[in-house]
């Protein structure tokens, strides 16, 4: 692969997050950054180094330049003609007055307001040996280093042939206000190499947090797209669900009318019998044997019109009754989660009504599960099924499918291996009706007590933790509480508290 492919394969996806303005801003930062570094790593102490270099140059003019006679004659002069006689001490003496000399041209300036100033001057041959030197009486500064140049005062050459090379050996200190300023000014581009470095630093994290946030849009669009999807085909579910329920409704009414027109024949069955073999012209007398003789030729085949139709006809009621339950129980169902979908709160309309019949209703609804769990369902007793409650039907029989359901599955691993049971009650507390359902589970673990009623809280795995949340928003919404009894050792109870009825005596 080429390499302007493999940059194209690389650079697409940061292209695609952050756009073409994000990549440009992106080369830039990095650009800047990379600038800044190498500027800072480089100039870091250009101030320094700046001033320093002048320093030496000033030192060196100064040195080579300056007169220490009244004739103008500098330190080089003295020091030419001693170095063509260097055993000469009277030319040795000499050079030491000029030295001295070209010192104490240092001194005379304020070291306050001295730009350079010079504490040790040292005069060497070639080989480093010193021949002369000269030490400043001023203080020096304190908190000032100091700094030492060496420069070659005369070179080898002169008119007369090769003659050995004379150094200079200056040791100096910054003046005061020299270093202070110099100082403040290097603090200063210090700063501002920092404050560049700072900002292009913060570009790349703008960009950085850009691209985080974008995932984050992305990831959350994905969601909401998601959950559009799943809330579009459960609002198309609902509506096919309604559909349902309402063929269930109306096939449940045509059961019971052709019911009725049945059980209406079998009364009728009889006498209408009689009545035609009359009108037939049948004797009187022989209706009777033949209507007997019927019956029995239907026994010696094992039928009972009266017994079998009746039975089969109060099976098909009670299979209408169940149809007409669970109908309802599925249109509450469908409305709830409507209403979720539209954002929107059910209408809550409290009735009077007996407990059993709520009770009745929702083990209807449970019957088939009840019975696979080989579950036993202690009953209140008939005083607690006939306490009236003032309650929403369809929500209170919801709320106690959710609870037979939750004590279903928790009866389900019994800590000794009994048989499962949940124990139904009923009773009066004030203006209050209570309706407890006890199960013999392992019981609510008591990390988990005090957020039980929360969605998504649960025992059972993850996924679940809805009935409850939703049956204790159910029974709040009538006017009444769901509670978790404290724990006597075995099992869960919970409790339904609605107001009782006004009919109800207290």
């Amino acid at each position: 692969m080429s390499l302007a492919r493999r940059l194209a394969t690389a650079t697409r996806k940061p292209v695609e997050t952050l756009g073409a303005p994000g990549m440009i801003v992106g080369v830039v930062s990095v650009a800047a950054l990379g600038f800044s570094l190498i500027v800072l790593a480089r100039e870091y102490d250009r101030l320094r180094r700046t001033g320093r270099e002048v320093s030496e140059r000033s030192i060196e003019s100064w040195a080579r330049a300056t007169p220490v006679d009244e004739v103008g004659r500098t330190l080089a002069d003295y020091a030419d003609a001693w170095r063509s006689q260097p055993d000469d001490p009277v030319l040795l003496g000499r050079v030491r007055e000029a030295l001295a000399a070209l010192g104490g041209s240092a001194e005379l300036s304020d070291p306050r307001f001295a730009v350079v100033a010079i504490e040790r001057l040292e005069l060497t041959l070639a080989d480093g040996t010193p021949q002369a030197s000269w030490f400043s009486q001023t203080p020096s500064m304190p908190g000032i280093a100091a700094e030492e140049r060496r420069l070659i005062l005369l070179d080898g050459q002169s008119e007369s042939g090769a003659v050995p090379a004379v150094g200079l050996v200056v040791s100096y200190r910054a003046g005061a206000l020299v270093e202070e300023t110099l100082a403040g000014l290097e603090t200063s581009y210090r700063r501002l190499l920092l404050a560049v470095l700072g900002l292009s630093g913060y570009s790349l994290l703008c960009l950085l947090a850009m691209v985080l946030q974008v995932r984050v849009l992305s990831d959350r669009a994905a969601r909401e797209s998601a959950q559009r999807a799943t809330l579009d085909l459960a609002d198309r579910t609902c509506h096919e669900l309604g559909n349902v329920v309402f063929v269930l409704a109306n096939e449940r009414r045509n059961l019971a009318n052709h019911l009725d027109q049945f059980d209406l024949l079998l009364d009728r069955l009889p006498d209408a019998l009689a009545d035609a073999l009359l009108d037939a012209g049948i004797d009187p007398s022989k209706v009777t044997r033949v209507r007997r003789a019927f019956e029995r030729r239907l026994a010696d085949e094992g039928l009972d019109p009266e017994v079998d139709l009746r039975t089969g006809s109060d099976i098909a009621r009670d299979v209408a009754r169940q149809i007409s339950v669970c109908s309802q129980y599925i249109a509450l169902t469908v409305r709830e989660l409507d209403g979720y979908l539209k954002q929107s709160s059910l209408p809550v309309e409290p009735v009077p009504m007996p407990v059993g019949e709520a009770i009745d209703e929702a083990l209807t609804l449970l019957g088939p599960r009840i019975e696979s769990a080989s579950a036993t369902v202690d009953r209140p007793s008939a005083e607690g099924l006939e306490l009236r409650v003032r309650a929403d039907r369809r929500l209170l029989v919801h709320a106690l499918v959710n609870l037979f359901k939750n004590a279903l599955e928790a009866t389900s691993t019994t800590p000794s291996g009994a048989p499962p049971r949940i124990t139904l009650s009923s009773d009066r507390h004030g203006p209050l009706v209570r309706i407890g359902v006890r199960d013999n589970g392992p019981g609510v673990p008591d990390a988990v007590a005090p957020r039980l009623f929360q969605a998504g809280t649960s025992t059972k795995g993850a996924g679940r933790g809805r009935g409850l949340a939703i049956a204790s928003d159910s029974i709040q919404a009538q006017g009444g509480t769901l509670s978790l009894a404290p724990s006597n050792g075995s099992g869960a109870c919970f409790l339904i508290e609605l107001p009782a009825a006004s009919d109800e005596p207290v």
